[in-house]
């Protein structure tokens, strides 16, 4: 069995990324030190700046959600790309942004709390989903 808490934050990502309509190519979390990561389409720089942040806080949410806790690898990481993303833009803005991006991704990610949960079991129980089975399971279907 794969990191519960890793699971259900890279769960979070992918499930995020999707109802933003980006494709998700792979979801995959480490046994050796619970990292993981989502692989989506390169085109979410085009999506509005809020759901990008979304995207990237929609792991850490999905850990308050689902009570999980991940590594704390997976939040530092997950900083830096904000720290990133925020770059050139002032404190007071960033804070602003930031706040908008936390309450978007809890909306975005319960509107498939259900598909949630199952990309996490499946991560939990294999450490890697391709882009057929993610499909397949936020659609509620097999692959």
């Amino acid at each position: 069995m794969y990191p519960e808490g890793s699971c259900f934050h890279e769960a979070g990502h992918a499930v995020v990324a999707y109802s933003l309509g980006l494709s998700v190519d792979a979801v995959r979390v480490r046994m050796d030190d619970a990292s993981g990561g989502t692989d989506n389409c390169c085109c979410s720089a085009l999506l509005p700046f809020i759901d990008q942040l979304a995207i990237v806080l929609a792991g850490a949410v999905s850990e308050a959600i689902f009570k999980k806790q991940s590594h704390p690898v997976g939040s530092a990481r997950d900083h830096a790309r904000i720290i990133k993303l925020l770059t050139g833009i002032s404190e007071e803005q960033g804070d602003i942004l930031r706040a908008a991006g936390r309450k978007r991704a809890p909306e975005l990610l319960m509107t498939y709390e259900h598909a949630a949960v199952r990309v996490a079991e499946r991560l939990i129980a294999c450490g890697h989903i391709d882009a057929a089975e993610f499909g397949a399971l936020m659609r509620g279907t097999n692959a």
